[in-house]
C-alpha cells in the first residue's frame, strides 16, 4: 500500500507538470515580417572615464564593457579649450582601441555641447532684460546675416581633432539638448559660465535657426570629408516628445529632406509611454531613431522603457554615464575614486543593458510576435536567419509562462538568462543562467523579471503542427489524470476491505 501511494504521488506530480505545460500561452514568431534594423547599444564615456583606465583591473573591466556587454556605440563629447575638459582625447582613444582589440567595430558618436560654445568669435552673449533669460547665439556678419558657415567650419575642425587622434567619427550632433537653451539669470551667477548656445526653431532677429545650421554643417562636411562624411543627428533634444522634436526638424525636412537620416533624442522630462514613442515613430516614420542619452536608478523600469522603444522602431539605445563617480546608482559602472585599487560597483542598469546588447548585434532585425501575455516582449533575428533573441519583461504582479511557435524552424541549441526584481533593489538578482529552453514546458516569467532567450536554429522543410503537439500534451495529461482517478478508487476499495 505504501508503495502504491508513493507511485500515486509521483503520478500526481507528473500530471501537474503536464497540466502546467498545457496551460502555457503560445508566442508565435513570424520571422518573415520584419521591422527596423538595429544599429547597436552603448554608453557615453566622458567626465570620469579615466578612472577605469587607471584601475588595476583595467583589462578585465574593458572586457566587461566590450565582451560581456558587447557595446558597439561610443558616445564622446567634443573637448572645449575654454572650459574644463571633461576628459582627454587620449581617454577616448583608449576606449576606441579597447573595443577594436576585442573584435568590436565601434560606431563613434560625437556630441558638440552647445553649452560650451561661449568664447568663440562667431558667438555673442545675449541678455533679454524683458524675459530675464540669457543665452549665447551666432553673431551676424557685416551684412546682418548669421554666421552659419563660420560655425560649420568650427564643427569640421572638431571632427578633425578626433580623426587626428585616430578616432573615426560616424555620427555628429551639434546641439546637445537643443530645447534646453535659455537660462534664467540669477544674481551672483556668472551668465558667461552657465549660459547655453541658442538655436531657434526658425530664424528671427535674435535667434539663428537650427535647421539652417544643420544645412551649413552638412555642406561643410560633404566638402571636407567626402565619402567619409559623418552623419548629422538631429536634433538631440533633451525631451523625446514629438512636440519638441518636430518644430526643429520639420523645417529641415521641408527644405532639405536628404540631409536628415536619423532623429536623436534624450528621455529627460519625457512621458516614457508607448504612446509617446509611437507618436515619434509615426511622425518620423521615414527616419531612423536613436535614443542618445538616459540614465535611471529604477533598473527594471529602464528595461521596460527599452522594450517599448524597440517595439516602436528604435534603432539604437545609448545609456548616459557608462563610467562615473558615485551618483546614487544611476551609472553603469561606478568608481568611488581615481585610485588604482578603488572598489568597483556594477549597478543594476549594467545588467539590464546586457539583456539587450549582449546578443542583439548590429544588423539584427526586429520580427513580428503574436501573443496575449501581460508581459512585454520584443524579438530580433540575425541577418543570416540563424539566431533569434527574445527579451521579455514581466512588470505585472503575476507569474506567466509561454511556449514558442517557431513554425518550420528547428532549435539547435538555446540559452536563457533572467534577472529578478526585489522589493529592495539591493536584493535584486541579475543575469542568472537558467540553462536551455525546453519546448514542452516553456519559459517561466516570474513577476518583476527580465528574461533573455537566445535560440540558434535551422529551417526545416517539414512543418510541425502546434495543435498536434498540444493534443499530445492534453492526451498525456488526460491519461495521467485517469490513472490517478483509478488509483484513488483502488486505494479506497483496499482501505474499505482492510
Amino acid at each position: 500500500m505504501k508503495r502504491f501511494i508513493c507511485a500515486l504521488f509521483a503520478l500526481i506530480i507528473a500530471a501537474s507538470v503536464c497540466i502546467t505545460a498545457v496551460a502555457s500561452d503560445t508566442v508565435t514568431v513570424d520571422m518573415s515580417t520584419t521591422y527596423q534594423t538595429i544599429d547597436g547599444f552603448g554608453a557615453a564615456y566622458t567626465w570620469y572615464s579615466d578612472r577605469l583606465l587607471n584601475h588595476n583591473d583595467r583589462e578585465a573591466l574593458l572586457d566587461e564593457i566590450f565582451l560581456n556587454c558587447n557595446f558597439n556605440i561610443l558616445r564622446f563629447i567634443h573637448l572645449q579649450e575654454n572650459k574644463t575638459k571633461p576628459t582627454t582625447m587620449e581617454t577616448y582613444k583608449a576606449y576606441y582601441d579597447a573595443a577594436v582589440e576585442r573584435g568590436i567595430a565601434p560606431l563613434v558618436m560625437v556630441t558638440h555641447c552647445g553649452a560650451y560654445v561661449t568664447g568663440y568669435d562667431f558667438s555673442e552673449f545675449v541678455k533679454d532684460l524683458y524675459s530675464g533669460t540669457t543665452f549665447y547665439a551666432l553673431k551676424k556678419d557685416e551684412n546682418g546675416e548669421y554666421m552659419y558657415d563660420v560655425f560649420a567650419e568650427h564643427c569640421v575642425n572638431a571632427v578633425k581633432e578626433f580623426l587626428d587622434a585616430g578616432i573615426p567619427v560616424d555620427y555628429f550632433s551639434f546641439a546637445n539638448e537643443v530645447e534646453h537653451q535659455e537660462k534664467k539669470y540669477r544674481p551672483g551667477e556668472d551668465p558667461l559660465e552657465y549660459s547655453s548656445f541658442f538655436w531657434g526653431t526658425e530664424e528671427d532677429e535674435y535667434h539663428p535657426a537650427y535647421w539652417k545650421a544643420h544645412a551649413a554643417i552638412y555642406y561643410a562636411f560633404e566638402l571636407e570629408f567626402g565619402d567619409e562624411t559623418p552623419e548629422i543627428l538631429g536634433a538631440e533634444a533633451m525631451n523625446g516628445k514629438v512636440e519638441v522634436l518636430a518644430p526643429y526638424l520639420d523645417p529641415l525636412i521641408d527644405n532639405h529632406p536628404d540631409m536628415l537620416k536619423t532623429v536623436a533624442f534624450h528621455l529627460y522630462g519625457t512621458n516614457r509611454t508607448e504612446e509617446t514613442f509611437s507618436a515619434v515613430d509615426e511622425h518620423f516614420e521615414e527616419y531612423d531613431l536613436w535614443q542618445t542619452e538616459w540614465c535611471s536608478d529604477d533598473y527594471f523600469d529602464n528595461a521596460e522603457t527599452i522594450i517599448d522603444e524597440l517595439n516602436n522602431n528604435l534603432n539604437a539605445y545609448i545609456y548616459w554615464n557608462g563610467v562615473w563617480a558615485p551618483d546614487l546608482g544611476m551609472c553603469l559602472i561606478e568608481f568611488p575614486s581615481n585610485s588604482a585599487d578603488t572598489e568597483v560597483r556594477f549597478n543594476g542598469s549594467h545588467y539590464i543593458m546586457m539583456h539587450f546588447s549582449k546578443f542583439i548585434d548590429r544588423g539584427y532585425q526586429r520580427v513580428e510576435l503574436t501573443e496575449e501575455l501581460g508581459s512585454k516582449l520584443v524579438a530580433f533575428k540575425a541577418p543570416d536567419n540563424s539566431r533569434l533573441v527574445i527579451v521579455a519583461m514581466n512588470s505585472t504582479a503575476e507569474a506567466e509562462n509561454f511556449v514558442l511557435d517557431l513554425g518550420s524552424n528547428e532549435i539547435l541549441d538555446s540559452q536563457v538568462y533572467q534577472s529578478i526584481e526585489a522589493d529592495n533593489h539591493f536584493k535584486n538578482e541579475y543575469w542568472n543562467e537558467l540553462g536551455e529552453y525546453y519546448e514542452p514546458f516553456g519559459i517561466d516569467l516570474p513577476a518583476g523579471s527580465l528574461t533573455t532567450i537566445v535560440l540558434n536554429f535551422t529551417e526545416q522543410e517539414t512543418t510541425s503542427d502546434t495543435s498536434d503537439s498540444n493534443a499530445i500534451l492534453w492526451g498525456v495529461a488526460g491519461g495521467t489524470i485517469a490513472v490517478i482517478v483509478v488509483g484513488a478508487v483502488v486505494i479506497a476499495v483496499a482501505l474499505k476491505r482492510k
